[in-house]
């Protein structure tokens, strides 16, 4: 199941490469982008709720909003997606180290 996962993430990076999808940025509340941060290093939604001290429900939409925003099917799926915004100089990654 893992490797269905990547497979399909690699497919879909090999199609965002190929396509414009990069020129038009989404934009992200800032607890979007914390929560991405969360999403980005592995955590589940207890981990990151209880580290920005937000409810476990408020981080589930949160996310469930990502996943809307990036139009993304699973969560692999969403990093592909977001990718963008922190290898093209974005801000989502940009200030993670700096807490």
């Amino acid at each position: 199941m893992l490797f269905n996962a990547l497979d399909s993430a690699l497919d879909l990076h090999k199609q965002l490469q190929s396509s414009d999808v990069h020129s038009s940025p989404i934009a992200l509340a800032e607890r979007e982008e914390t929560v991405l941060r969360g999403v980005v290093a592995g955590l589940s939604n207890r981990e990151i709720a209880e580290q920005l001290q937000l409810s476990e429900r408020t981080v589930k939409n949160s996310r469930a909003n990502l996943m809307r925003q990036f139009s993304a099917n699973s969560v692999a799926d969403l990093l592909v997606r977001a990718a963008p915004l922190w290898i093209q100089g974005g801000n989502v990654m940009d200030s993670q180290g700096s807490g």
